[in-house]
């Protein structure tokens, strides 16, 4: 370490006499500044913390050692330099103060045991004075350990590097500190079969973060502490190594591997059998502090492989490939334990073990429903993320909502008192400006607002003093139910109170809820809301019956397609019926048709319908997929290419959300490689990436689109004034299929036709869209929007030649009539003027006639 390092780790008073030795050696004109300066120094200040150390007269030896500095060589008017002997001294007691004694910073005892126990140091102190002979390295230490003991009021500073780093888990099961672990019993058992082999008895945990890698081994500690294990591991002390402490001012070479072989020699030395359990194992493994990446590893290696040190490791997958699995030599000497995300009947079960200690915690009563939720939505919404990890985090999060409504204002009411309070601020403002003769009409505006407000904020106000009233009876009538003394007509008239209690609070908060009895499921849903911004009454519908008003649901988006719409709500059907094939996935649809009628629509209608948003869906352009390589796109880089460990397009995807729609869009453009590549998914539901990882598809909807054969369809629907049935359609447009795709690809994914667009559809198509800008000129302009069936005429017959069907519809409104509205509406503001409600016509020459 350079000196302006080891300067930098010095105290306060270190520095101070460091400063006065190299003031001393100006002085005398000394070249260098030497041990001795600092140590006469040291002996010639009065420092209270160096008082305990002063135990005999000092005067004598500092006499000799000024007599010493005087005979030495004199004549440098520069600044003298450091000698290197003291810089190594600084040195040792640097590591003294951070190995032995836990300190930051080096104190002036520390540099005085440092010269006693360097050898060469001690006998030149020794030929400079016989008291300085007989200062003892032993006896310095003792008093440094005595007077931090007597500084902290605790016990002398162990030296055991297991009480430094580590912490017993075993002891903190006995003392009640760790919790039991429910649903993890085969990752247990398994943990117990490697623990006790007689070699290589070395299990590592490996799962995605949050899936309970850490709570199985505290469950394994609490199994200890019970006596449940076999006798192999009955009084067994599990140690946690914390790779922090372990790490934590080890910037010196050398000091992290000292640390993390005084952690194995005791481990190793224990007088009782002991187990060291390392989280987040790559910490450790990767560490670079001695300038190479796996001098811990090597340090494990010997002791993992012999069994004379017995290590429970856990990381996650890709970590696990980074820095374990690509040295094998580390990786044979583990053996890997599975850690899967659990299912949620056991998800549930887990949360169900943490309920009584957060309603301890919260004050609060947690319903059944409440935890069924935090598993079923979590798991549907929340993507990335596992259970049970997430499904803990919403049912606290949820509890301590409840907790504040109950004793703290609601956030509702106090935004409206700080808009109340700058509505307030805003009027005196502009009644300065009033009186000093500056125009100020928004006065008579901001009073209505203020008075509305005041209103809103009075009911609310009340409405919350009403209901946390019911409340605080409905919490007194439940405590009395508790007590086992009542009579059967006691409890049944409290019951009776307690119903009629929760009926008043539910009737009087029926449009807003500011205070919570219980954690329910409308509770839990609010939070995930206010995670995703997905509506909670959109989660809390019940599949049944997001399946059922399907049909009804998407004919509003995608206009003129129910044959099509018919196809791809059966599917679904089937599939919520619990009827398709449980191994693949709900859906695998092929919308083939031209383009613009409404395929990709259909995707993103069915995204929002059955997952709650159109985020739920994720879109592949297929068109970059034409050479077969590209497969490695979708499913992630293999091993040595760029790329490898940040997973797929496709896998990553569904692996972040497993509900979700996913839209292979203009499938014909890629390579059959990639076609090819499907195959499994459509049969097994499940692709493996580059990774290993097997990606669960079967609670996807898989659509693809083409327009292959588009042509033909619009020709066979062109013949006749009836459009074909869908089966002779389908038989008529097979041959130009299989052009493009394989029989094999065509069997495994059920085809859905999309008509061209009719007069009559574009005609509501246009309707839509006009409706739709309507609507957003009422929102911002507060005025009607109103078309004559003109325009509608003039736009469908612009768009019913069309190769690009609705598309046409949105573009022509886009850069025809959106421009001229927009610059009439902008030419009014500007103006000042007063807006009318807002006509759309057109003239004998097809131009926009606009009426405001």
């Amino acid at each position: 370490m350079e000196l302006d390092q080891l300067i930098k780790k010095l105290d306060d008073e270190t520095r101070s006499i460091f400063e006065n030795a190299v003031g001393k050696a100006v002085q005398l004109n000394h070249f260098e500044v030497t041990d001795v300066h600092f140590l006469s120094v040291l002996f010639d200040c009065d420092l209270v913390s160096f008082a305990p150390f002063m135990k005999r007269d000092m005067s004598v030896a500092l006499q000799d050692m000024n007599k010493w500095l005087e005979n030495q060589k004199n004549g440098h008017e520069g600044y003298p330099k450091i000698n290197q002997k003291l810089v190594r001294i600084i040195f040792d007691a640097w590591m003294l103060a951070s190995t032995e004694f836990e300190s930051i910073a080096i104190k002036p005892e520390y540099i005085l045991l440092a010269m006693l126990e360097n050898p060469i140091c001690k006998a030149e102190l020794a030929g400079i004075s016989s008291v300085l002979a007989d200062l003892d390295a032993k006896e310095v230490k003792q008093l440094i350990i005595n007077d931090d003991a007597s500084q902290n009021g605790s016990k002398p500073v162990s030296s055991s590097a297991l009480q430094k780093f580590t912490q017993n888990l075993t002891e903190q099961a006995k003392n009640g500190k760790l919790d039991g672990i429910v649903g993890r019993d085969q990752e247990t058992r398994q943990l117990i079969d490697v623990l006790s082999r007689r070699r290589k008895n070395n299990p590592i945990l490996v799962g995605e973060a949050g899936v309970g890698k850490t709570a199985v081994v505290e469950g394994l500690a609490v199994k200890i502490a019970n006596n449940e294990v076999p006798t192999s591991l009955q009084n067994t002390a599990l140690y946690s190594l914390d790779v922090g402490a372990l790490q934590a001012g080890a910037s010196v070479k050398g000091e992290f591997e000292n640390r993390l072989k005084a952690v194995i020699k005791e481990i190793q030395n224990s007088p009782v059998p002991a187990i060291l359990f390392i989280d987040e194992a790559h910490t450790l493994l990767s560490s670079k502090h001695a300038g190479t990446q796996n001098d811990a590893a090597n340090l494990l290696k010997p002791a993992l492989a012999r069994g004379e040190l017995r290590t429970i490791a856990a990381t996650t997958w890709s970590e696990y490939k980074q820095h374990i699995e690509s040295d094998p030599a580390l990786e044979r000497r583990f053996q890997e334990v599975k850690v899967n995300e659990p299912e949620e009947p056991e998800a549930i079960a887990m949360l169900s073990s943490l309920v009584e200690g957060l309603e301890k915690h919260h004050q609060v009563h947690i319903l059944q429903e409440a935890i069924d939720a935090s598993v079923r939505l979590s798991k549907r919404f929340l993507t990335g993320k596992q259970l049970p990890d997430k499904g803990v985090s919403v049912l606290d999060t949820a509890c301590a909502r409840v907790s504040l409504s109950q004793q703290t204002i609601p956030a509702l009411l106090e935004t409206q008192a700080a808009s109340l309070l700058d509505i307030d601020k805003q009027i005196k403002r502009l009644t300065l400006e009033s009186s000093l003769g500056f125009k100020s009409e928004e006065i008579d505006v901001l009073e209505a607002q203020k008075e509305a407000l005041q209103t809103k904020h009075d009911e609310l106000e009340t409405l919350w003093v009403d209901a946390k009233g019911i409340l605080d009876s409905i919490i007194e009538l439940r405590s009395q139910l508790e007590s086992t003394e009542l009579k059967s007509e006691e409890r049944n008239e409290l019951c009776r109170q307690l119903k009629e209690s929760r009926a008043s609070l539910h009737e009087l908060q029926v449009d807003t809820h500011l205070v919570y009895e219980c954690v329910d499921a409308t509770t839990i849903a609010a939070v995930i809301a206010d995670w995703t911004g997905i509506p909670s009454k959109q989660m809390q519908r019940n599949d049944v019956e997001r399946v059922l008003t399907l049909p009804e649901k998407l004919s509003q988006r995608v206009i003129g397609q129910e044959a099509a719409l018919k196809q791809v709500t059966q599917a679904l059907q089937n599939a919520h019926a619990k009827l398709h094939d449980p191994r693949r996935p709900l859906a695998v649809l092929m919308l083939v048709g031209p383009s613009g009628v409404g395929k990709t629509e259909t995707a993103l209608a069915l995204a929002e319908q059955l997952y709650g948003s159109d985020q739920q869906l994720t879109t592949i352009n297929m068109s970059e997929f034409k050479e077969p390589h590209k497969v490695s796109l979708l499913m992630g880089a293999p091993p040595g290419y760029a790329g490898y460990g940040k997973g797929g397009l496709l896998t990553e995807a569904v692996r972040r959300k497993p509900y979700s729609v996913i839209l292979l869009d203009e499938l014909e453009k890629a390579d059959k490689a990639v076609h090819e590549m499907f195959y499994q998914v459509f049969d097994k539901g499940v692709l493996r990436d580059s990774e290993g990882r097997d990606v669960d598809f079967k609670q996807t909807v898989i659509i693809m689109t083409s327009n292959t054969a588009s042509d033909h369809i619009e020709y066979l629907c062109s013949k006749n004034d009836v459009l074909p049935e869908i089966d002779h359609l389908l038989d008529e447009i097979q041959p130009s299929l299989r052009r493009d795709f394989d029989p094999a690809f065509l069997g495994r994914v059920t085809l859905v036709p999309y008509f061209p667009l009719s007069a009559s559809t574009l005609e509501l198509i246009v309707q839509q869209q006009l409706k739709n800008i309507g609507q957003r000129i009422e929102e911002h302009y507060k005025v009607s929007f109103t078309y004559t069936d003109a325009v509608i005429d003039m736009l469908v017959n612009q768009c019913k030649e069309s190769d690009i069907g609705a598309r046409l519809v949105a573009m022509k409104i886009n850069n025809s009539l959106l421009p001229e509205l927009s610059q009439a509406l902008l030419s009014a503001l500007a103006k000042d003027q007063q807006l009318n409600p807002v006509c759309v016509d057109i003239d004998d020459n097809n131009q926009w006639l606009l009426n405001l």
